[in-house]
């Protein structure tokens, strides 16, 4: 393993001790194609981790009201839920917790958490980090919901029932 170089001033030399990618990205939302993934929920990754050297990808999800996910663990992966349309019920850690639009949340990774659609057109900016959870949502969309399980698993995510308290 190699050790950060000291730059001008004894500052660590930040590209190589995180990786940064090498220029900024600029994209647009119209841009990119929705999709369907994860029991049904539209989604559209607007930042792949490949942009950005697996440092973290960015995913918008759209949903009906009272569409859930089931409960979700990612081993390895801190999740920043941003709530940009409608409202949301994150249910985790034993709490229930109101998100409406222009609130967020973050979860640790490892962190068991379900939410569920309260308003017609709900929308949210998930950002995971490390990326690379939109290798996941795009392998759910071609799979039966009784496979997800097994095939999460493989990207080091835990998904329950949808019906699981």
């Amino acid at each position: 393993m190699s050790v950060p170089s000291e730059g001008a001033g004894g500052r660590q030399d930040e590209s190589a001790a995180f990786g940064r990618w090498p220029e900024t990205i600029v994209g647009a939302a119209g841009d990119r194609q929705w999709f369907e993934s994860l029991l049904g929920k539209a989604c559209r990754v607007l930042l792949h981790s490949d942009q950005t050297r697996g440092r973290l990808s960015q995913i918008e999800v759209r949903t009906s009201p009272g569409e859930r996910m089931p409960s979700l663990r990612h081993g390895a992966t801190d999740l920043l839920i941003n709530v940009l349309d409608g409202a949301f019920l994150l249910t985790g850690e034993g709490e229930e917790r109101l998100l409406t639009a222009g609130t967020f949340a973050a979860i640790p990774r490892g962190a068991a958490h379900r939410w569920r659609a309260l308003r017609p057109g709900s929308r949210a900016l998930l950002t995971f980090s490390p990326g690379g959870i939109e290798a996941l949502l795009r392998a759910c969309s071609s799979q039966r919901s009784g496979d997800l399980p097994n095939l999460a698993r493989t990207f080091g995510t835990e998904i329950g029932d949808v019906d699981d308290p």
